[in-house]
């Protein structure tokens, strides 16, 4: 959430320019079906796994935008901006960010007059992670943790003793291609940067051999380089450290639906 607020914030600082403005954020539950009243968001896509959802309305008293760059601001590197000032990239990983964490997200705008993001995030019910962690049990995943940091991978077995699954840690590219080929688990989470080297790349040299292991990426921020290795399907998701437990099964749950 922090990249995805500062995105946008960026974004309307750009559009108010040298001019006094302002950034306005407000924030509420609303239940499911008040979603089906709002034109932008295709009905069709809105989940009845959850109840309620998080709304929060960003906005600002910018420049605003027509109503064909709004079509396309969240395509990756589409950019108003001139040559060296941004990459395209800021609105279109925040939207990534939102929807990977089963929300939606869509802007309005009127130009001279500002533009609102709205975003909406589903709500966990109490018990919801509790669920998680049963089904995941009950599927008996075999999970490979590998990372440099020795504090991270300690904390997550940790985490991970109190659970019936299978879960081996690493800290070392050999160790991990020995538990792959003994493993042959059902999961690799993997940090984006192992002894020097890219987790990304990682993942890509193991695709062919590994084809139906889910392969989650843990990084620092989200960058260019991990939004399109999720397009184009070298991994299947990624999570922003610091890592949890609940939030790797839920993401293991998010790649498989």
């Amino acid at each position: 959430m922090n990249q995805v607020i500062l995105n946008i914030c960026v974004n309307a600082v750009h559009a108010i320019g040298k001019k006094e403005g302002y950034i306005h954020f407000t924030a509420d539950t609303i239940a499911r079906e008040e979603l089906f009243g709002i034109p932008d968001l295709e009905t069709s896509k809105i989940s009845r796994e959850w109840e309620r959802y998080i709304r929060i309305d960003i906005e600002d008293n910018g420049c605003g935008m027509d109503k064909d760059t709004l079509r396309q601001i969240f395509i990756p590197f589409f950019t108003t901006k001139k040559a060296g000032e941004g990459t395209g990239l800021g609105l279109a990983l925040a939207e990534q960010i939102i929807t990977s964490h089963k929300g939606y997200m869509y802007a309005e705008s009127t130009p001279g007059e500002g533009t609102v993001f709205h975003i909406f995030l589903p709500v966990l019910e109490e018990g919801a992670d509790r669920e998680t962690i049963s089904q995941s049990q009950r599927e008996k995943l075999k999970i490979v943790i590998a990372d440099d940091n020795a504090k991270i991978l300690q904390m997550l077995g940790k985490n991970f003793s109190r659970l019936d699954l299978q879960v081996f840690t690493c800290r070392e590219r050999k160790e991990l291609h020995r538990l792959l080929e003994e493993e042959n688990p059902d999961v690799l989470v993997i940090d984006e940067r192992i002894e020097d080297g890219s987790g990304v790349e990682f993942c890509m040299s193991v695709q062919g051999k590994y084809p139906d292991m889910i392969k989650i990426i843990m990084v620092d921020c989200f960058t260019k380089d991990i939004v399109e290795a999720k397009q184009k399907k070298v991994i299947d998701g990624y999570l922003a450290k610091p890592v949890s437990d609940t939030a790797i099964l839920e993401t293991v749950r998010n790649c498989r639906s």
